[in-house]
């Protein structure tokens, strides 16, 4: 007894759902992976005398090859919201510490701080930042860039020790962090 057309038709029809559905199982497991976890742990920045008033500081956070800024703030106007809302100016009475994550969230170039311009300036395109909230003041940025809570002991230690606002980070979009 030979193959009918019938169990032939049939053996086509499931090998196709087969091969149909067998990249499904490995689009699962791929998809079905958590997000890799990082623990957030408290770290020592600086000393609230080592950074002078309208300078910054570099230090890493929350990796060791993560490049992060220290802001000393001073008495002045900043701006702050984004551009494409437009602008707004906030006077900064005191002197205060802020941190920032220091990547671009347009294409991940370095940002730096512009104390005379009191803002944070990527020079890849051109962006900028506000110091006050992360916004984007200027240029092809579309995300502010995260803003790094900080927590200043008697002695005036500066530590960071998580975000306030703008996660996820550039090039570390799948992350999950884990508060202190």
């Amino acid at each position: 007894m030979g193959i009918t057309r019938r169990n032939l038709t049939k053996g086509i029809v499931l090998l196709s759902t087969a091969l149909a559905v067998a990249p499904f199982g490995a689009l699962y497991k791929y998809l079905s992976v958590p997000a890799p976890t990082i623990k957030l742990t408290r770290t020592k920045i600086a000393n609230r005398k080592d950074v002078p008033p309208g300078e910054s500081l570099r230090f890493n956070f929350p990796l060791k090859d993560r490049p992060a800024v220290l802001i000393h703030m001073v008495p002045g106007e900043y701006k702050y919201g984004d551009y494409r809302q437009g602008s707004k100016t906030k006077a900064v009475n005191i002197d205060e510490f802020v941190a920032y994550d220091s990547i671009c969230t347009h294409l991940g170039c370095p940002t730096s701080w512009k104390g005379s311009e009191k803002d944070m300036a990527s020079p890849c395109h051109g962006g900028a930042f506000s110091a006050i909230d992360g916004t984007v003041l200027k240029g092809p940025p579309l995300r502010p860039v995260p803003k790094i809570k900080l927590e200043i002991d008697a002695s005036g230690d500066i530590y960071a020790v998580g975000y306030e606002s703008g996660l996820p980070l550039f090039g570390l979009e799948s992350v999950i962090f884990e508060p202190v």
